[in-house]
């Protein structure tokens, strides 16, 4: 195995500004675009004083720029910190030889916001579409102008919040709560719900009244025997069940989309119950329904994918990758034939061991072979694969160190004060080398 690479330190800058701004509490008042009065800003959940514990953080990711040549910021970084009820976006440049100043924008909710239930998209180059979903039923969109990133450049004023903030009320989320949200660009969003259903959110335009549409199949009837009958737990002919317990208090059905990838019409979407559908995106139908257990032996049919969504699938022109978070780690290489059916091109098993938690990977294809990079985390430790696939089936791994060396070196310290007010966060970039 090659261990080919190059180190570079991941730089965060303690002196970056914060810009905090509190938005309104006044729901009804919002949604109708009244005027404003001081008493409408004033956050409605009272923040603690365990500094500390409001600073950490429930989630978080990086959103990429679909044109990074044309933006300084390349990408943005957010993080959902104080019990829910703020989101912090900080942006992050390769290179600032022009010594640009940056600040955060900090973004503080009227009430909590839903687990996984935000997502990033581009109206253009310079604005940022940011929609959320809080436990009120409240849909927020954010509409960040890029330049607002740059200290003395915030276009975020009160005096036109509407045009960069709209609240709205688009579907009810009582009985049917979702799992998470999935833009596709800033004008459709996909809302895979704990039923196992699936809903198509558009508009035409980013504060545009959506359209809310399910997804067609038998996801609706089968709510109501989710909603009556989901303690009972019945097994389909895989031995799998048709409901699962979420941190033993919520119900989540098997059925339950954890990631989706679009191309042209078509959207397809892998479930907890290692199921693949594929919809016609414009009917909002479904099309085709495959089993990834018809790829795996026997003794794996009854597992089940983690149930927090993460990216599992990757499409690229007519090839679908699938990552399978399960013991052994698998990935799964298909070709998408003329009559939807799946034809497997390659199976490949991560020299990795089985401490080595799956975070995310990404896939390029490049003719008839492809290029996967995998990240894996344990504890503070974090470690990059890379494996090249050749049109004949032929493997080359490629990791920045041996698995067993980095399993070794998990005690060393990551995060340390480097001269100049800078802080080491995480461990490294890793860039290969390869030829």
């Amino acid at each position: 195995m090659s261990s080919t690479y190059i180190e570079t330190p991941i730089l965060y800058d303690s002196s970056l500004e914060l810009l905090s701004i509190n938005l309104p509490t006044n729901i009804s008042k919002t949604i109708k675009h009244l005027p404003f009065n001081d008493h409408d800003f004033v956050p409605a959940i009272t923040r603690t004083t365990d500094e500390f514990g409001d600073s950490l953080s429930k989630a978080g990711d990086f959103y990429s720029f679909q044109d990074p040549e044309k933006s300084i910021i390349k990408k943005i970084s957010y993080r959902v910190i104080n019990g829910g009820t703020s989101v912090v976006f900080t942006p992050i440049i390769f290179g600032n030889s022009f010594g640009w100043k940056l600040n955060s924008i900090q973004f503080n909710l009227p009430s909590i916001l839903l687990p996984n239930c935000i997502t990033i998209s581009q109206e253009s180059s310079d604005f940022l579409v940011v929609d959320l979903l809080l436990d009120i039923n409240v849909f927020i969109t954010l509409r960040i102008p890029v330049n607002s990133f740059f200290q003395n450049e915030n276009k975020l004023q009160y005096s036109t919040l509407y045009q960069w903030c709209h609240y709205s009320i688009p579907y009810s989320f009582d009985s049917r709560k979702p799992l998470h949200i999935q833009a596709l660009n800033h004008l459709n969003l996909i809302i895979p719900l704990k039923d196992g259903g699936l809903l198509k959110f558009t508009r035409d335009t980013a504060f545009g009244n959506a359209l809310v549409i399910p997804f067609t199949d038998s996801s609706y009837v089968d709510k109501f025997t989710f909603s009556f009958f989901g303690s009972r737990k019945k097994e389909n002919e895989d031995g799998i069940p048709d409901v699962i317990d979420l941190n033993g208090t919520d119900k989540v059905s098997t059925r339950a989309v954890l990631d989706l990838v679009a191309q042209e019409n078509s959207l397809i979407t892998i479930s907890i119950d290692k199921s693949i559908k594929i919809w016609n995106l414009n009917e909002t139908r479904l099309i085709r329904k495959l089993k990834l257990n018809d790829h795996l032996p026997k003794s794996l049919h009854r597992l089940l994918f983690n149930l927090k969504p993460t990216s599992l699938l990757s499409l690229v022109n007519n090839t679908l990758v699938v990552f399978l978070p399960i013991e052994p780690k698998i990935i799964k290489i298909f070709s998408i034939t003329d009559d939807l059916s799946l034809d497997e091109q390659q199976s490949i098993l991560p020299d990795i061991k089985p401490e080595w938690h799956f975070h995310s990977y990404k896939v390029l294809k490049i003719d008839d072979s492809c290029k996967i990079w995998i990240s894996w985390c344990f504890n503070k430790a974090r470690l990059l694969q890379q494996v090249d696939v050749s049109s004949d089936g032929t493997l080359t791994w490629n990791e920045v160190y041996d698995n067993s060396e980095l399993t070794n070196s998990l005690d060393n310290e990551f995060i340390q004060l480097q001269s100049g007010g800078f802080e080491q966060v995480g461990s490294i970039v890793q860039q290969n080398l390869q030829n």
